[in-house]
């Protein structure tokens, strides 16, 4: 069967997509013909690094010259150019909901071109709103979780002529209803095939890192999260996926080591990058007995620096001395909001600021680079509140923080709260039926809150560096209220106490 994978992915943000690779590699395995109609590098630059080079959070690294600068009618006419000389039989798509306008734009140039071809979708927005995208009428099947198992099945029975609706996972319209199929248990994750990266572009390999470009793979070592943070669609889809099994599962590090060998020695590979979501999320004794196993193979068959994100909650000192003895020289950290009280209540994060102070100084002793991540423009965030933020930022010292601008992902607690106390603007069209008219995490902000303008938060979003490192100087009245004490809690009245009541039924 012939098949066109699509990934739809806006400013040219170049890393490839495990997800999507995976279920190309399963698909490949399967005796299909797969082609790769990728975006990334037809824009004209990589505008995510753009914005963080101007709000002066990374060295800068010329990346331009890998873009090809495309007008949109050139794209789509190259998009059309390659349906009607490969004649898929299939189109497919993993979808994040940044993206799903753009590939929202190809998939009805694929249906305008040829009516029959058949589309299938999966991804993060799918699993999470399976009930919202099905209603697209350019998408006839939409897979729900992991989809290795259920996309090929899907294309077995499309082979034969036969309509796919028995198998599990999957979401399909039959007679003008939707359907939907009970979900499969979990796969065994050291189960996964080795992923065929040769579909893809190189320039993906090229990732800027602390102010210079290496080549660079993406794996994963475990998938899952069983937090409920309230700015993730992690918890909706893990509460979707119950029947499934359990939610967080790891590769046995030996196995997880023998993909990785084979690529760093079919491409020269100078770093690795790990994309789960929590790469160190896993009790005491086991996160002894794991840590030092994983560090003997690496060490043993690859030895080479890797980057990971993980809690503050799992940064103890012999955690850090065992990602440095591995040669991990950079860790990623959810900071998020710098008030204890609203990192609690709205975002659904219980860590301290000690602890995350501690996590940063463990990290800093053993000599791994650290990044703190941290967003704005939460409903029911003061000015006041970002400004906790920039001290708290001050206090822990990372190496390096990135900001960004909440996004409200439809299937999180902040789309919730912001749609039913009226902060954002939803769509009405099918398929998009609920979601934010807008969502950009660099742009601007998307949630019209009460408590400060859109216009304020991306003013405090471009200087967020520049109070950090004092050239600019925080206000007075927000100095003497920063890094409230634990038991900190704004008085009953406050708006804020309004939006974590709504957060707490989400």
């Amino acid at each position: 069967m012939k098949i066109l994978a699509l990934y739809a992915n806006t400013g040219g943000y170049g890393r490839i997509p495990t997800g999507l690779a995976i279920i190309i590699t399963v698909l490949a395995k399967a005796g299909h013909k797969i082609e790769l109609f990728d975006t990334t590098f037809l824009e004209a630059s990589n505008h995510d690094n753009d914005l963080r080079e101007e709000a002066g959070i990374v060295i800068p690294v010329p990346l331009d010259h890998m873009y090809e600068g495309m007008s949109q009618k050139q794209i789509d006419k190259k998009f059309i150019e390659q349906l009607n000389l490969f004649s898929p039989e299939l189109l497919i798509a993993s979808i994040v909901e940044d993206n799903y306008p753009y590939a929202h734009h190809f998939l009805e140039i694929a249906k305008k071109n040829n009516p029959n071809l058949p589309v299938m979708v999966g991804g993060p927005t799918p699993s999470a709103a399976p009930h919202v995208m099905i209603e697209n009428p350019n998408i006839d099947y939409l897979i729900q979780g992991e989809g290795e198992a259920a996309a090929v099945e899907i294309c077995e029975y499309l082979e034969q002529g036969i309509s796919p609706q028995a198998v599990a996972n999957l979401w399909y319209k039959e007679n003008g209803k939707v359907r939907n199929n009970p979900i499969r248990p979990f796969i065994e994750m050291d189960d996964l095939p080795i992923q065929n990266l040769e579909i893809w572009d190189q320039r993906h390999f090229y990732k800027p890192y602390d102010g210079k470009l290496y080549w660079t793979g993406y794996f994963e070592m475990s998938r899952g999260c069983p937090f409920l943070c309230t700015y993730c669609v992690n918890g909706t889809i893990q509460k979707s996926l119950r029947a499934a099994g359990k939610f967080f599962r790891r590769k046995h590090p030996e196995v997880a080591v023998r993909e990785i060998k084979h690529h760093v020695e079919n491409m020269n590979l100078e770093r690795i990058v790990f994309c789960d979501d929590n790469f160190l999320l896993m009790p005491g004794k086991l996160a002894h007995e794991w840590g030092e196993l994983f560090s003997k193979v690496w060490i043993k068959e690859i030895n080479l620096p890797f980057w990971i994100a993980t809690s503050a909650e799992f940064i103890t000192k012999e955690a850090a001395q065992m990602l440095q003895k591995s040669g991990c020289d950079g860790v990623g950290l959810g900071v998020e909001a710098g008030g204890e009280w609203f990192r609690r209540h709205i975002l659904k994060r219980n860590v301290d600021n000690e602890r995350l102070a501690h996590s940063f100084s463990n990290l800093r002793e053993a000599g791994i680079r650290s990044t703190a991540n941290v967003m704005m423009g939460y409903p029911g965030e003061s000015e006041e509140d970002i400004f906790d933020t920039v001290r708290l930022i001050q206090k822990i010292n990372p190496d390096s923080y990135d900001v960004s601008i909440v996004a409200p992902y439809i299937g999180t607690g902040i789309h919730t709260v912001a749609a039913q106390l009226g902060f954002i603007e939803l769509r009405t069209d099918p398929g998009f039926r609920g979601m934010a008219t807008e969502i950009s995490f660099r742009d601007h902000s998307t949630i019209h809150n009460p408590m400060i303008s859109p216009e304020r938060i991306i003013e405090l979003h471009r200087t967020f560096s520049d109070y950090v490192n004092g050239k600019k100087a925080i206000p007075d009245n927000y100095i003497k209220a920063s890094l409230k004490s634990t038991n900190w809690a704004p008085p009953k009245n406050d708006f804020r106490w309004k939006v974590a009541e709504a957060i707490k039924v989400a």
